[in-house]
């Protein structure tokens, strides 16, 4: 990572995407890259850290990388890493920065709660993000985590189009929270909802809210708790995917 961040800051190079998936590149790693990111030089655009054995430690040096005017990142993946709470909580904070670039980043097993969801919430109706992308999958805060994601959605600043918000522990009583957001949002053309709780239940509002929808393209739905009894009402709509 020394040599890979000394390269990247070299002015030389013209790297734009860095793919570490599942190498063991631990916190240190990560400061090592920091470095190199808010270099003037670095030109990185793309970093996917999917598990890297991150811990919280490593946020504050990405804390300080995101808030810095020479980073250039539009796409951040730090999924499958123990972030925890503190440490997201510090990625918020930079990423409310005026300026961040980030428009695409994934958080998805981070050991995130629902404070954080709360502060993600807050970040995309701000009108400084320019996040486009979220995925916080795998991370159990449940309806009320979720919500503050709705919110965020129906909110006129926020830009995302694309929300993965597979198994976290959705049921039923989100529904109408979330055909609201739908409903409202200018921008989401795609929404991940696979392996929740989801019933037969909901199945009518949730096929309503995509036919009405002139701006959603795919709502996965895979891997709930419907029967076959709403195959057919599913059917009707083809950016369903169940």
């Amino acid at each position: 990572m020394e040599a890979l961040s000394a390269a990247l800051c070299s002015g030389t190079s013209d790297l734009r995407k860095v793919d570490l998936t599942t190498n063991t590149i631990g916190d240190g790693g990560v400061e090592a890259l920091c470095k190199a990111l808010q270099h003037p030089h670095c030109k990185l655009q793309s970093l996917n850290l999917f598990d890297t054995e991150l811990t919280g430690a490593c946020c504050p040096h990405l804390m300080e990388t995101l808030m810095s005017d020479h980073c250039s990142l539009l796409e951040l993946d730090l999924s499958v890493n123990d972030l925890g709470h503190e440490g997201a909580l510090l990625l918020c904070q930079a990423l409310s920065r005026p300026g961040c670039p980030v428009e695409k980043l994934g958080l998805t097993r981070c050991e995130l709660t629902q404070q954080v969801f709360k502060e993600l919430g807050l970040l995309l109706r701000s009108g400084t993000s320019r996040l486009k992308s979220l995925n916080v999958g795998l991370n159990k805060v449940g309806d009320q985590g979720v919500k503050h994601l709705w919110d965020a959605v129906a909110h006129p600043e926020c830009l995302l189009e694309e929300l993965d918000v597979e198994m976290t522990d959705l049921t039923d009583a989100c529904v109408e929270d979330l055909c609201a957001a739908v409903r409202a949002s200018k921008t989401l053309k795609t929404l991940e909802l696979r392996n929740n709780s989801l019933t037969d239940v909901s199945v009518p509002a949730l096929v309503q809210v995509m036919e009405d929808s002139c701006n959603m393209q795919e709502m996965n739905l895979k891997y709930n708790d419907f029967s076959e009894d709403v195959f057919e009402m599913m059917d009707e709509c083809d950016r369903i995917r169940y």
